[in-house]
């Protein structure tokens, strides 16, 4: 992600969904996204954050209880990475998440035969890794109130 394997100006859309989170240097990430972007073209991020800044016992329970193994940032903070950036036309939409109408529209998205088998085969890992277990465990046990904390941002600019 800090080196794309593209020559500058490839793209008429660079787009990344929830995986800046999971890289240290943010912002040379986002320049990296610019820079194989054509003149003229969009570049656009879906990332999740923090709708206010999170304490540090905040940050901690959700790494421990959700199993990221990411950087989530506050909305404040990837607005500010998004100005830096040297797009045009800039536009931000930021939303919080609510965990059922997380789960109605990817039910209406993907269709309940797709979800059905989904949770099928859910529970079939579940059942024969113990891995797997302890994972869901660890994310049921996240409380409540991080997940509220929680949103999003769409982030769109012209290069």
């Amino acid at each position: 992600m800090l080196e794309l394997p593209y020559e500058t100006d490839r793209f008429d859309i660079v787009f990344c969904e929830s995986v800046l989170a999971f890289v240290e240097d943010k912002p040379r990430a986002i320049r990296e996204c610019v820079r194989v972007a054509k003149p003229g073209g969009y570049v656009g991020l879906n990332e999740t954050f923090w709708i206010a800044e999170a304490s540090a016992e905040l940050v901690t329970r959700a790494q421990d209880s959700l199993g990221l193994g990411a950087s989530i940032l506050s909305a404040a903070t990837w607005q500010g990475l998004w100005e830096e950036s040297k797009l045009q036309d800039k536009v931000v939409r930021i939303y919080q998440i609510d965990p059922r109408k997380e789960v109605k529209d990817r039910i209406q998205w993907v269709g309940w035969r797709w979800a059905v088998k989904a949770w099928g085969r859910l529970l079939r890992m579940y059942i024969i890794n113990p891995a797997i277990r302890q994972s869901v465990k660890e994310m049921f046990d996240a409380p409540l109130y991080v997940i509220q904390q929680m949103g999003y941002g769409l982030f769109a600019g012209r290069k």
